[in-house]
Order: structure tokens, then C-alpha cells, then sequence
């Protein structure tokens, strides 16, 4: 009897704390919730024991539905989404928003520049700038045409060998982001050299 009398006390309490989340967010009160949203498990049903396919697709949905802002809760954690680029634009250019989020936690990057925390990132973003200006982009054209047409045969012909309804393109797409870098960076095709299949198995471990 004693554990049903805490029941409604249990229950006010998660109202409470419910509340309180939502006040802290209040900023986002009037923005479009992607749906189903609730309480504490936000749109985790979205996600929670379905495929990576279903949950990639479901990420996707609100970027299509929403022209502007959008909320998406993972648990109580709320996010703000867009896919407006006038919106993303202020975005990724405020001096507000540089520093990475949690999400980026989970890739365990946190000294390169794709996962970087704000103070190291900027440093080392600032030593890279020459290297991404508009002359030095636009000579890098042909090369990006180069891999893309080539990774585009080897996707073709991976579809054509596949028996099974399934394709990981992770290990074709690595090898052109590969092929990318080495010619764009140190100016030569490096798996055109001898051990290049070594090579690529090392760098997918």
C-alpha cells in the first residue's frame, strides 16, 4: 500500500520536471514539432529498435516537411533543425554556433577538425584557410570529376556482381574520398602504386 501511495506523487513530479524542460526550451515554443512527440522519449519512437534505413529516413522527413525551424527531441535533449540555406547560412557563419554539438561526441574526433572542440578547431581552421580559397577550389574541379566518374563505374559494376538485394557502398565511397585527398593534397594517385589494396584495408580498419 505504501508503494501505490507514492504513485501520485511519482506522477506529479515527472509532470513537473516535464514542465520545467519544456520551460527551459520555451525559445522554441512556437516552431513545428516533428510528430509523434512525448513526454521525456520526445520523437524517440522514431528511432528506438527500428533499421538504420527507417531511422535515416525518418531523420530525413522533417528537412522535407519543414520549409523554416523545426524541433526534434532525443529524449529531453531538444534539437533545431533546418534545411532552408539562407538559415543555415547565419547558421554556420555565427560566431555563436561554431562549437560542436553533442552528436559529435559519439564519432570519437575530438582533435581533428571534422569533430574539434571551438578553441583548437579555429586554429587550425584559420592555418587551413589559403588552402580553401576560390583559385585553389576551382583547380581541384577536374580531379573531383576524375574520382566521382570512376567511383560511379565502380558502383556499377559492384550493383552488376551483387547477388544479394544489399550493397555497402562505404568501401567504394571511402576509396574515392581516398583518391580525393591524395591527388588534391599531396598531388599524386596514391593507389595507383603498388599495395594499394593494403593500404586501403588499413585505412578502413
Amino acid at each position: 500500500m505504501f508503494w501505490l501511495s507514492l504513485v501520485p506523487l511519482l506522477a506529479v513530479v515527472l509532470w513537473l520536471l516535464h514542465i520545467w524542460i519544456l520551460q527551459r526550451h520555451r525559445f522554441a515554443k512556437d516552431l513545428p514539432c516533428t510528430e509523434p512527440y512525448y513526454p521525456f522519449i520526445g520523437n524517440g519512437l522514431l528511432f528506438i529498435g527500428k533499421s538504420r534505413e527507417i531511422m535515416f529516413n525518418a531523420a530525413m522527413k522533417p528537412f522535407a516537411e519543414y520549409n523554416h525551424w523545426f524541433q526534434l527531441w532525443l529524449g529531453p535533449k531538444l534539437l533545431i533543425g533546418t534545411s532552408h540555406p539562407d538559415l543555415m547560412q547565419s547558421v554556420l557563419t555565427h560566431p555563436d554556433c561554431l562549437d560542436k554539438p553533442f552528436l559529435y561526441d559519439f564519432v570519437k574526433l575530438e582533435h581533428g577538425l571534422f569533430g574539434g572542440h571551438y578553441h583548437p578547431w579555429k586554429t587550425q581552421r584559420k592555418a587551413l584557410n589559403p588552402s580553401f580559397n576560390l583559385r585553389i577550389l576551382n583547380s581541384f574541379i577536374p580531379v573531383f570529376a576524375k574520382c566521382t566518374e570512376q567511383m560511379m563505374q565502380n558502383l556499377e559494376s559492384a550493383v552488376g556482381e551483387s547477388r544479394s538485394q544489399t550493397l555497402s557502398i562505404f568501401p567504394i565511397i571511402s576509396k574515392c574520398t581516398l583518391e580525393m585527398i591524395c591527388e588534391t593534397t599531396i598531388g599524386c594517385d596514391v593507389l595507383e602504386r603498388p599495395g594499394k589494396e593494403k593500404f586501403l584495408h588499413n585505412v578502413d580498419r
